[in-house]
């Protein structure tokens, strides 16, 4: 009767555990940057609506704003932009943008009332 395991058993499995570390070590990268990824479109999003908000306050004449901030180590440019739909509605839409790989995201919201008229220049 045989007690233990023979050399090549235990070779054997220490190459499966091997190959089976390696394979967790190869996905560790890629939740990483999906975990950055996800905070990076959470910050905008919630940049974004801040600039709504903002927005629907204040009501800025209509035309086009940039910002540019820096949220969680990464550069963002956000562009508001208000313009009249007609003279009850006016649509307010962000745009934010980062890493040149990522599609920017949009938010636009329409608002019942009327801007400011244009100051005389």
């Amino acid at each position: 009767m045989r007690r233990g395991l023979s050399i090549l058993e235990v070779i054997f499995a220490m190459a499966i555990l091997s190959l089976l570390f390696l394979f967790v070590l190869g996905i560790l990268p890629t939740g990483v940057r999906s975990i950055k990824k996800s905070e990076d479109m959470a910050a905008a999003a919630a940049y974004s609506v801040e600039l709504i908000e903002d927005a629907r306050r204040n009501m800025p004449q209509a035309g086009a704003q940039t910002f540019r901030l820096t949220l969680n180590n990464t550069e963002f440019v956000m562009v508001r932009e208000i313009y009249r739909v007609d003279a009850a509605l006016t649509d307010i839409a962000v745009t934010a943008s980062w890493q040149p790989n990522t599609p920017p995201l949009r938010y636009v919201t329409r608002l019942r009332g009327q801007l400011p008229s244009p100051s005389p220049r």
